[in-house]
């Protein structure tokens, strides 16, 4: 009778996991109610914890050309681009939220910079100091994504195309261990940072550098529905005009690594695994602006990063420059969606002692379907990458999730 029990309860809690209404509940166990909202959530029976289990897949399959004018395939590469695992909820009290984040497929674990399978992406506590319809001020210690260019704060399970940017790759400031505050009244979001500098789980001891970000969002036609503010493409199909602009300053201080939190180490030898870290500052200004209305979507970053001492050898250095990208789309009533990227890096003539700092553009064209929302869809675009190393790139993605 007890192995009938325990399995009934499984059948009951996968069971919830399928449903297709959000308010199915097992009735058993400790946490009552077992429930599918935005995942798979356990829920204490007098409120004091509450847990959301969800996860995603992105699966990748990209075709490369041998040039811009010879269209022979080249390379083909079919990979699981992301494989993520995500638990977030409250403890002991609605205002003590948090969140853990976990990274499972090779390429998403940065092994190219950090030499280990960096499996840990969020770790952090947000207490809401200010819960009010009017106004919230929340504080957050832990590891998690700095308030850093629109696009990047964007989880990679809400985008238009495949992967982001090329500016974002240039020039997003990523993830990074710290305090951080946020402060949101009526068409103003004020967020803030002060964190290691060091970026994610760093493998090897922490020196005395720091990292401080502020960054200011003002809506003037109000807010968004829901967080549709922080999602691309305009699902919700807004009957009003809505509009959000925002502007971010970061400063990194001792940094070794190419993008302040993230990026290359920079050490003596050229080699980022031996030799002595080379340490420099670094300045980002980030500006962003995302519009909806009735299915049509605009998102658009203009970023520039600028160094006192960006030059660190005869061969190594920061990308010091500008960059900029915009993309816009359209979504039918039918779930289809088109849409189109143009994104452009221009660095300065000091940073072109290091080779890999060079002009950059491309042009990207984008058909997706969603069948549930950006949880269940699949993606198919095409890039033009010009100005160095010509080539076309076509990319098919179908992303599935809770």
């Amino acid at each position: 009778m007890k192995h009938r029990s325990l399995w009934f309860k499984i059948t009951l809690s996968l069971l919830a996991a399928l449903a297709p209404t959000s308010g199915f509940a097992d009735g058993t166990g400790p946490f009552d109610p077992v429930s599918f909202e935005e995942g798979i959530v356990f829920s204490h029976p007098e409120g004091r914890y509450k847990t959301a289990l969800r996860f995603r897949i992105q699966n990748l399959l990209e075709l490369r050309s041998f040039s811009g004018s010879d269209l022979g395939i080249e390379e083909i590469r079919g990979r699981v681009r992301r494989a993520r695992i995500r638990m977030s909820g409250h403890v002991v009290n609605p205002r003590l939220t948090y969140q853990l984040q976990l990274s499972l497929s090779r390429e998403d674990q940065d092994w190219n910079e950090s030499q280990f399978p960096n499996v840990l992406r969020d770790a952090n506590f947000t207490y809401a100091l200010i819960q009010d319809p009017d106004q919230t001020l929340s504080i957050s210690f832990g590891q998690g994504k700095l308030p850093g260019n629109r696009q990047r704060v964007i989880s990679s399970g809400d985008l238009q195309f495949a992967d982001r940017s090329l500016v974002n790759r240039t020039f997003n400031i990523d993830r990074d261990f710290g305090i951080q505050g946020h402060y949101k009244r009526e068409q103003w979001n004020l967020k803030g940072s002060l964190s290691s500098g060091e970026g994610r789980n760093l493998s090897f001891p922490s020196d005395s550098g720091l990292a401080w970000v502020i960054r200011a969002e003002v809506l003037p036609f109000g807010s968004f529905i829901g967080k549709e503010d922080y999602v691309e493409g305009d699902l919700k199909h807004h009957e009003q005009l809505r509009l959000s602009l925002g502007m971010t300053r970061a400063v990194f201080k001792n940094s070794n690594r190419a993008g302040g939190t993230i990026g290359t180490f920079f050490t003596t030898t050229g080699d980022p695994n031996t030799g002595t870290p080379i340490r420099s500052d670094q300045t980002v200004h980030l500006f962003d602006l995302i519009a909806k209305y009735r299915g049509w979507s605009l998102l658009a970053e203009l970023a520039d990063r600028s160094s006192p001492n960006g030059v660190l050898s005869p061969t190594q250095a920061l990308f010091e420059g500008m960059g900029w990208m915009v993309q816009s789309g359209y979504l039918f009533a039918d779930r289809w969606e088109v849409v189109g990227r143009f994104a452009r890096i221009s660095p300065e003539s000091k940073s072109k002692v290091d080779s890999r700092n060079t002009l950059l553009a491309q042009s990207t064209a984008g058909l997706n379907y969603y069948l549930d929302g950006h949880r269940v869809k699949a993606q198919m675009d095409l890039t033009r990458q010009s100005l160095t190393d010509p080539a076309w790139v076509t990319r098919f993605n179908l992303e599935i999730g809770i």
